[in-house]
């Protein structure tokens, strides 16, 4: 065996002991994190299942808001009716005299 070839089987033996080393280090570092992440988002469930809960009963709340303080279509229809009909009645009744005012008197309409 050479000098050379003895060399590099300790240089072998060197870097493979190195990357054991900085395997086992890579590992405890994960594990580590993974206990920070762990402890980082413990809780996070039922954090969420409280806001979801607290968010549903908003929902509810302004649903019945909704629901009390303003009319569906189904119930201003009617209303609407009887408010177009007296516009279109008031309207007509304008119109009707202001035709019967230009029918009987053209001459003092038009400025003869």
């Amino acid at each position: 065996m050479r000098k050379d070839e003895s060399d590099l089987r300790s240089l072998d033996i060197d870097n493979l002991a190195l990357i054991k080393v900085i395997e086992r280090l890579v590992i405890e570092r994960l594990e580590s994190m993974s206990e920070l992440f762990n402890l980082r988002f413990e809780g996070l469930e039922e954090k969420m299942d409280t806001q979801h809960e607290s968010i549903e009963k908003k929902l509810d709340e302004y649903v019945k808001k909704q629901e009390s303080n303003y009319v569906t279509k189904d119930q201003f229809y009617p209303v609407r009716l009887i408010a177009y009909g007296l516009v279109g009645l008031m309207t007509a009744g304008v119109m009707g005299g202001i035709l019967a005012v230009v029918i009987t008197n053209p001459g003092r309409v038009i400025g003869q």
